[in-house]
């Protein structure tokens, strides 16, 4: 099983859905978890590169439809939100991040120094495209 499958199986669901998201735009977790609901137009998601503020356009697929479809029920204005139901701040969602993916480290489930970028390109192409 690939480290990307691995994660996602593994995962708590709120935070699998963080980790579909990031892993199926390409988006930076900082960018990811500001992404409102409003932002979501139908099957994309309108988002924007806090480094470059180009608005980007990411289609959403099988795989991070059915992470929103399984993700626990919330009152955040976020796409994403924490155990709390509140929405995750960068640290909070980086610490959750580095102690999972640690333990899954040690299991022997992924190989040692997995990031979310890393993982975002297991994906094959990058799904986001810039508004015309």
């Amino acid at each position: 099983m690939e480290e990307r499958a691995v994660v996602l199986d593994r995962a708590a669901p709120h935070v699998r859905v963080a980790v579909a998201l990031i892993m199926n735009t390409g988006l930076d977790p900082s960018d990811a978890l500001k992404l409102a609901r409003r932002q979501i137009d139908g099957d994309t998601i309108w988002g924007v590169r806090g480094k470059t503020g180009q608005e980007v356009a990411v289609p959403i697929g099988q795989t991070l439809q059915a992470a929103l479809d399984a993700a626990p029920k919330h009152d955040a204005v976020t796409i994403l939100a924490s155990s709390n139901r509140k929405p995750w701040t960068y640290n909070g969602f980086s610490t959750v991040w580095y102690r999972f993916k640690k333990k899954l480290e040690a299991e022997g489930a992924v190989q040692p120094g997995l990031t979310l970028k890393g993982a975002a390109a297991y994906r094959g192409h990058d799904t986001a495209r810039s508004r015309a």
